[in-house]
């Protein structure tokens, strides 16, 4: 009775051994090669004063720090980033953008594009509506803009067929926005104490001595 039950004893044993093992090998398949099959990583750090990246960790001397780990669906193409603003960068994830906290590891928000004014505000583009964003990800203009860009320190916005012209602080620099026809042929330029905006056939001109936006 004894030897019929250490048999037992080793039988169940031994299955659980067994079972043990194909755990070990299953986990180790999943992250030796599963998840570098379909992730990848990219890796944040200080190099000297500048911030840089790697896609190899190995990569990264012992005098760098290591900021951190931004890990993305395999593709062909390694994320870059097109531009560093406080604690956040925008990251190119095969034509993705993000707004990422470099710090953290967070992925604050995900536009459709991005576009730096200063180190306080951002244009950022959600299906073809436009809005501006402050560094930390707050909407400062709410997204339903047909158009924002700007140029020098001056913002020009359109929604509803009313142009208006903003200051760096988004303050209105003109009485009333300027009814216009909307059209999303536009271009702007500086001339003189001029910004000329050209909107289809139609030619508009403020002028930053007068504070006054007329069509031209």
């Amino acid at each position: 009775m004894q030897k019929k039950f250490n048999l037992s004893y080793i039988w169940v044993t031994g299955i659980f051994i067994i079972l043990l093992i194909i755990l070990l090998l299953v986990v180790e398949y999943k992250v030796k090669y599963e998840d570098n099959t379909f992730y990848k990583y990219l890796y944040f750090y200080k190099c000297g004063s500048n911030f840089c990246t790697t896609d190899s960790i190995d990569k990264i001397s012992d005098h760098s720090t290591l900021l951190s780990v931004y890990k993305y669906n395999y593709h062909d193409n390694i994320p870059t980033y097109e531009y560093v603003i406080g604690n956040y960068i925008i990251i190119n994830d095969n034509n993705d953008y993000l707004y990422y906290n470099y710090l953290t590891g967070e992925i604050l928000n995900n536009y459709d594009t991005y576009k730096v004014i200063d180190d306080n505000y951002i244009i950022v583009n959600s299906d073809n509506k436009y809005g501006i964003i402050d560094v930390d990800s707050n909407i400062a203009l709410d997204i339903n803009y047909d158009y924002i860009n700007y140029i020098d320190t001056y913002i020009l916005t359109i929604e509803n067929n009313k142009l208006n012209v903003l200051d760096n602080n988004l303050n209105s620099l003109i009485n009333a926005p300027l009814e216009i026809v909307y059209n999303n042929d536009i271009t702007i330029n500086k001339e003189d104490n001029n910004i000329v905006i050209n909107i289809g056939e139609n030619k508009y001109l403020y002028d930053v001595d007068k504070k006054e936006l007329i069509k031209g």
